[in-house]
């Protein structure tokens, strides 16, 4: 603990000074990051449900650390750190997500469905999301994660996931947010709230 504080405050001070980290120094930042990897990466698929976006959502977060590392109170255990960048990534992408589904036309802005998921607090109504679409068949959650949160266009994401049919991931998109509909209904539904409000999605 103490060695790790040592190296980290090493840094802070070249940092503070405006000079770059040697070679010999970012090689301790990133061994002292990496004895803290297993459990980030742990930590971050008990979040995410899921072992790739998992082992994807530490490496996002042990990179947004370096940048942050002159904020690091050195007294605090850098695993808590690391877990707080890496939530705040978890929680930034679900709320991404939600907002650009929206924007897609997957909600209707004025139907009373879309006011009551908006009356619950954010972290919620990630929540929400998110459970609806872990009950998605995996390719159909896989796109969605590559269009909403990835951000990937039609062609790359037909490209990358080699689909064959003549409306690609245009058209499997479109079957996830029909299904995702359904799904967010149940939930809504679950919490108390009243029948459908969504409207038909089109492609």
């Amino acid at each position: 603990m103490e060695a790790e504080q040592a190296v980290i405050r090493r840094a802070q001070a070249a940092l503070a000074a405006g000079a770059p980290l040697d070679r010999e120094l970012e090689s301790e930042i990133a061994r002292v990051f990496d004895r803290h990897r297993p459990r980030l990466v742990q930590l971050c698929r008990v979040w995410t449900r899921d072992p790739e976006r998992g082992e994807e959502l530490a490496q996002d977060a042990i990179a947004t650390a370096w940048s942050k590392l002159p904020a690091f109170r050195v007294d605090c255990q850098l695993i808590s750190f690391l877990a707080g960048i890496a939530r705040h990534l978890w929680f930034n992408s679900r709320r991404k997500m939600q907002d650009l589904l929206t924007e897609d036309g997957v909600m209707d802005r004025a139907s009373e469905e879309h006011s009551a998921l908006s009356s619950l607090a954010a972290e919620e109504r990630a929540s929400v999301l998110y459970d609806a679409i872990r009950n998605l068949p995996p390719l159909e959650q896989d796109v969605l994660h590559r269009r909403y949160t990835a951000g990937m266009s039609y062609d790359e994401i037909t490209a990358d996931l080699g689909l064959d049919t003549s409306s690609g991931a245009r058209g499997l998109l479109a079957r996830a947010k029909r299904r995702l509909l359904g799904q967010l209904r149940e939930a809504l539904l679950r919490l108390g709230h009243g029948s459908s409000f969504f409207q038909t999605t089109s492609d």
